[in-house]
């Protein structure tokens, strides 16, 4: 704007007159110097040249534009019949973000919007979506499915991509909504202190959060740590003293494994050496796997080998993965490091071929490779093992040496079955006793005092009562145990009442206990998917939402494609506020693919405009004024008829 001039400029009363100041121009009381938008509220210095410029900014004609006060039109063609304008938007909204939040980020939206050149939402709003309406209704969907229901707790804590250490849980309960057994993620807790008593108060706080009753608790699963399973202070023992009755169960899975890695600690060190060195060898190295291909392809007529695998210490039993794929391919193998090495002046590949040339490495793998299969079987060398070590030229010393290694290994695997297994393995052994056939036969069949009774709430006559009358009640006992107890639970008499409620109430507690924590390493996978290099700055929140966003799809067995946000969820979304320009009066297409009138703007904005109609049609009223609302009224006329079909 220019600088102020050398006399002196006063508003003066004719531009109220004027076509292109009148509208909007209107004196400051007690400055005669200065002129007032009523629109932009700010005042401009009273010379004409300055009121015509600012007549002509963006902003001011973003606002003196006269609008229609917003109204509700039925969705016609949709479906429903009983949706609005507003609502249908919403629902669109709900949709993209749900997808958003299941398969790309978050910043994908604004280029979405680019793409379609459709005024959609803002990735903040996406996120406020995301975080504050989709994510909390899964929670509560979630926690009004476990309501009383007996559940149990898979546990495990890692450190994210940005050094925060995290706790993840799980939870397996019985699902109201869907009559079976579902495991499902439950939240990720940062923790403060990573010792039992601050992982046990996270613990207890996040269960309050969520409306979950530790007393309705039944077992928890965890790894071997000390500061998990200790026996004097740790999580469990902690946790113990509010739920008296609380289960342990160490995974599974993870004592297997760890039983198969103490026992690999007796074998030979260059047998992992060789395994590991394997796959490193053509990990990172195309031209390696191209020669080793052609390799493979000459000595088995065509076809293309298998990728092998990585021994990682994350990834449990891995090692008889492992073992298997490079005994498959052993003699291309063999011809593949014979040629390298005597092609490559590399130390690896010599020493490779040194140990695909000696006979005692493969009769050690072809050792293990039933072993950490069937690692439960009785303690036999295999039939495998036993022909290779009879038919090799080795000497019989080193026979002998081959063998008393194997079976000092099949000690050890022994040994750690004791340290690591039994207390899991005696919970897990009751439920064989309710097992269907076993229940529904006539021979064999356990008494009550073989049952848990720690499990049942009844007395010990009810117990009894019902544990022999369900063999005569003709339950099918060709079915799944899980399938079967929620049938007899749910199972009347000619009276009505369920007579082998409390029987099947104390099994379906039992069958809530969990057995590997596999589901919070599946978690954690996910988790490294959201939260990697390029979204390290991620925070806890939009992180743990996206997490229930797509557990909650997945155990609804829905897809962002078929979900279909329910009707209370439409009150929680906010009607989208753009800038002070409002997208031009138009149709659009809807979710369901009606057509749609966009009619939106900013409460605000709108009872402004509004006003400043009325006070134009009251104030001194002349052709163009009226004509114009005419026009709008016109045109709104126009498209609600044109949208109705009339």
């Amino acid at each position: 704007m220019p600088k102020w001039g050398k006399y002196k400029k006063s508003y003066r009363k004719e531009w109220e007159t004027d076509p292109d100041l009148k509208t909007w121009i209107t004196p400051v009381p007690g400055d005669d110097s200065k002129a007032r938008c009523k629109y932009c509220n700010t005042e401009i210095r009273a010379q004409l040249n300055d009121l015509k410029e600012h007549g002509a900014t963006k902003k001011h004609k973003s606002r003196c534009e006269p609008r229609v006060k917003s109204f509700a039109v039925p969705v016609v063609g949709s479906g429903g019949g009983a949706g609005t304008v507003k609502d249908d938007q919403k629902r669109r909204e709900l949709r993209i973000a749900t997808y958003v939040a299941c398969h790309t980020s978050i910043n994908a939206v604004q280029d979405l919007s680019d793409i379609l050149q459709e005024e959609m939402m803002h990735r903040t709003t996406c996120t406020a979506i995301i975080t504050s309406v989709l994510a909390p209704h899964f929670r509560e969907e979630l926690k009004e499915d476990v309501g009383e229901s007996p559940y149990s707790l898979y546990l495990d804590e890692t450190t994210d991509i940005s050094v925060n250490k995290l706790l993840c849980i799980c939870v397996k309960y019985r699902s109201q909504k869907h009559n079976k057994f579902v495991t499902t993620y439950l939240g990720l807790v940062d923790l403060l202190s990573a010792d039992a008593q601050g992982i046990s108060d996270a613990i207890v706080s996040f269960l309050s959060e969520c409306g979950l009753d530790i007393k309705h608790m039944v077992g928890i699963a965890t790894d071997d740590t000390s500061v998990m399973v200790g026996k004097h202070h740790s999580v469990f023992t902690l946790l113990k003293q509010k739920q008296p009755s609380l289960q342990l169960i160490r995974c599974v899975c993870h004592s297997l494994d760890i039983v198969a890695h103490k026992a690999m600690q007796l074998l030979p060190s260059n047998v992992e050496y060789m395994i590991r060195e394997t796959y490193n060898w053509f990990a990172h190295s195309a031209k390696r796997q191209s020669d080793y291909n052609s390799v493979y392809k000459t000595i088995n007529d065509g076809g293309c080998p298998l990728k092998f695998i990585s021994s990682s210490s994350t990834r449990w039993l891995m090692m008889s993965d492992c073992i298997e794929r490079i005994l498959e391919q052993e003699d291309a193998l063999k011809l593949h490091f014979g040629l390298v090495s005597s092609a490559e002046h590399c130390y690896a590949a010599r020493l490779l071929n040194d140990m695909y040339t000696d006979k005692s490495n493969s009769l050690y793998m072809h050792f293990l490779q039933p072993v950490l299969i069937e690692i439960k079987t009785d303690a036999d060398l295999g039939s495998s093992f036993q022909q290779q070590l009879e038919a090799s030229t080795l000497a019989p010393e080193l026979k002998d040496r081959i063998s008393v290694s194997c079976f000092d290994f099949l000690k050890e695997v022994l040994v750690q079955y004791q340290m690591h297994l039994p207390e899991s393995m005696e919970m897990l052994r009751k439920l064989e006793l309710f097992c269907p056939k076993l229940v529904m036969s006539s021979v064999n069949r356990p008494g009550v005092k073989d049952l848990p009774a720690e499990f049942f709430s009844c007395s010990v006559d009810a117990l009894e009562s019902q544990w022999r009358n369900i063999a005569s009640a003709g339950f099918s006992s060709g079915q799944a145990i899980d399938a079967f107890w929620l049938e007899v639970e749910a199972f009347q008499d000619a009276r009505g009442n369920q007579c082998f409620k409390d029987l099947a109430l104390g099994v379906i507690r039992l069958l809530t206990l969990p057995i590997s924590i596999a589901h919070v390493k599946r978690a954690f996978s996910q988790v490294t998917l959201l939260k990697d290099d390029t979204r390290n700055r991620m925070g806890l929140r939009l992180l743990s939402s996206l997490m229930d966003v797509s557990s909650g799809l997945s155990r609804n067995g829905l897809t962002s494609a078929t979900f279909k946000p329910p009707r209370q969820l439409l009150g929680r979304v906010k009607s989208q506020t753009s800038s002070n320009q409002a997208p031009p009066l138009g149709l659009s297409t809807s979710v369901d693919g009606g057509p749609l009138l966009t009619t939106t703007d900013s409460p605000q904005n709108q009872a402004r405009h509004y006003k400043v109609l009325q006070e134009l049609y009251k104030s001194r009223p002349n052709k163009k004024d009226v004509a114009q609302l005419l026009d709008l009224e016109y045109q709104a006329r126009f498209f609600y008829l044109s949208f109705c079909g009339g």
